[in-house]
């Protein structure tokens, strides 16, 4: 047991050593994650401005749906490509699998405490309310991860076998972005209102967002969001005990 968490730490490092590499020689470093999403929001806030008509605190809502997404977003793209990503490693060491995944998820979870931190400043400039609601943001990421857990090696053995997947999946999430409620709300058109509570990435984006925001977790959010891990979990789990020993070969 020692060892594995030893392991694990070590791997956990070099994420963090990932992401101090990809920031050397800037002066901000990792504080970049902050800003674009800062710039991005301000962006999205002043072009969709009129959208927000049924939506309070409209830039608050937007600034974490934005940083939700984007987590979601690189798990599904970026996640996917767990196995391509580190292939010279896979096919030259004997080290697990699970360990670069692990080795990534850091990665993106550093990222995400980076933009996080642009929430906390939106706290005291956007007037957020804060209150016991906001603990329940604790387990909304709990499953944020553990659904990346299994959907990192799920998409990327689809990836690894077929190449084409990758840029299949990079299109679709890249339209999903818009069907999701990330800078617009349930209110109008039918259209609109199917879209809301049809998409899965709606609900996982409610379950995090809301408690951001101070407001109390909406149940059939949660259930559906139980539904679909453990329905992925398994399937993931069944998958990778059946290719796992094909990934080195399709490398």
């Amino acid at each position: 047991m020692n060892q594995t968490f030893a392991i694990i730490s070590q791997w956990v490092m070099l994420g963090w050593t990932d992401i101090v590499l990809e920031y050397r020689r800037t002066k901000l470093g990792p504080l970049w994650q902050t800003l674009q999403i800062i710039i991005l929001c301000a962006g999205l806030v002043i072009v969709f401005g009129g959208m927000r008509a049924d939506i309070e605190n409209f830039p608050a809502y937007v600034l974490c749906g934005l940083i939700l997404w984007n987590f979601m977003s690189i798990t599904v793209i970026g996640g996917g490509k767990v196995f391509t990503r580190h292939a010279y490693l896979i096919r030259d060491t004997p080290a697990p699998l699970e360990l670069y995944i692990v080795r990534l998820l850091t990665i993106f979870t550093i990222r995400l405490c980076f933009q996080m931190a642009a929430y906390v400043a939106a706290i005291f400039v956007l007037d957020i309310t804060i209150n016991w609601n906001l603990l329940w943001f604790i387990p909304a990421f709990a499953v944020y991860l553990f659904t990346a857990l299994w959907m990192m090696p799920l998409i990327g053995i689809w990836i690894t076998r077929f190449p084409d997947f990758g840029p299949f999946m990079e299109a679709i999430m890249r339209f999903f972005f818009f069907l999701t409620p990330v800078f617009w709300g349930p209110g109008g058109d039918t259209v609109r209102q199917y879209l809301y509570f049809y998409n899965p990435f709606t609900h996982f984006l409610t379950i995090a967002r809301d408690p951001l925001l101070g407001q109390a977790p909406d149940a059939q959010s949660w259930g559906i969001v139980l539904a679909i891990t453990c329905t992925g979990a398994v399937l993931s789990a069944l998958l990778y005990m059946r290719k796992r020993n094909y990934i080195v070969y399709w490398l």
